[in-house]
């Protein structure tokens, strides 16, 4: 009965060891696959908010260039490349500076174009009743599409 006792303890001790072995491991892959999907997770949300605050930051410069000239009444809508574009004159010298969608981004063009923002696209409307101006900036944020919109009553046009 003892030798049978003596056995069974040494075969149990053998799969306890066994069974340790396996926890580890199972535990260092769980760990590794776990730091690897936080850190793709945490490079996806970086470039989505990049996206975003790129678009931000270039429908408040396109904002700012608005507010800056509507006081002197400089600002008109025309057509360009079949899209409607904002054009911001400059009576001082005549030049006239344009901002609108071309070849994957925004545009700004005072005698050479000058990519503010890569952009999906960028729609811009008059409302002629309300006098305001309202511009949609889409972008591709991850998989789906996203857009910015700015809606600015003018005191010219």
């Amino acid at each position: 009965m003892k030798k049978f006792f003596i056995k069974e303890l040494r075969m149990s001790s053998a799969v306890e060891a066994l069974m340790s072995g396996l926890a580890a491991i199972v535990l260092a892959a769980a760990s590794f696959t776990l730091v690897f999907a936080a850190s793709k997770a945490q490079r996806i949300v970086i470039s989505e908010k990049n996206a975003q605050l790129q678009m931000r930051t270039a429908v408040e410069y396109i904002n700012a260039k608005l507010r800056q000239n509507d006081a002197a009444g400089l600002i008109k809508i025309e057509k360009f490349n079949d899209e409607n574009t904002i054009v911001i004159c400059d009576i001082e010298n005549g030049d006239e500076t344009r901002i609108y969608y071309d070849n994957g981004g925004i545009q700004e063009d005072s005698g050479s174009p000058v990519q503010i923002a890569s952009a999906e696209g960028m729609m811009i409307d008059y409302d002629e009743s309300r006098n305001t101006i309202t511009y949609v900036v889409s972008y591709r944020r991850g998989l789906k599409k996203e857009s910015v919109s700015m809606t600015l009553r003018l005191n010219c046009l």
